[in-house]
């Protein structure tokens, strides 16, 4: 749920920038969660 939270406070920060970021997180999710926890969607 906190990686949720960030992907959404990007998307509405910065679209065109953290749109990159963003499907980084959403793909990586959906291959490995464990991945986006190690210290992606922190970041």
């Amino acid at each position: 749920v906190t990686f949720r939270c960030t992907e959404k406070d990007l998307v509405g920060d910065v679209p065109e920038a953290r749109y990159g970021h963003s499907i980084d997180v959403v793909y990586s999710r959906g291959k490995s969660m464990g991945v986006l926890f190690g210290g992606r969607s922190y970041m």
